[in-house]
């Protein structure tokens, strides 16, 4: 397995995902997705922090696209949303450590 490199295929049907397994396991961990936009989330979930996925179909589609524009498409509404989950997440942690340092300063002016 070369180190640093993932493999998450999308594939829709099992042999496909299992023939791509075989022929990629042995160069690269390789995980299987059901969707582009699970491949998406995935891929998200194995990148560190400023680390790189490249987006390369490299075979066919299998029928899960009208076509590449539609892939395309359907690429970035997934990145978007995963976008969107992050920033939410972001978001409401700092909140919530808002809330509670002004909680502590509250309490400090009110002992005072």
């Amino acid at each position: 397995t070369a180190p640093g490199i993932e493999t998450v295929a999308s594939i829709p049907d099992q042999v496909g995902l299992e023939r791509m397994a075989a022929e990629l396991g042995s160069f690269t961990s390789t995980r299987l997705a059901q969707s582009l936009e699970e491949a998406v989330s995935l891929a998200a979930e194995l990148t560190a922090p400023g680390g790189t996925v490249l987006f390369s179909p490299a075979c066919s589609s299998f029928d899960m696209f009208q076509d590449y524009a539609d892939r395309g498409r359907r690429f970035v509404a997934a990145l978007e949303a995963l976008y969107r989950r992050e920033l939410g997440r972001t978001l409401g942690k700092a909140m919530s450590e808002f809330r509670r340092a002004s909680n502590e300063l509250r309490n400090v002016v009110e002992d005072e």
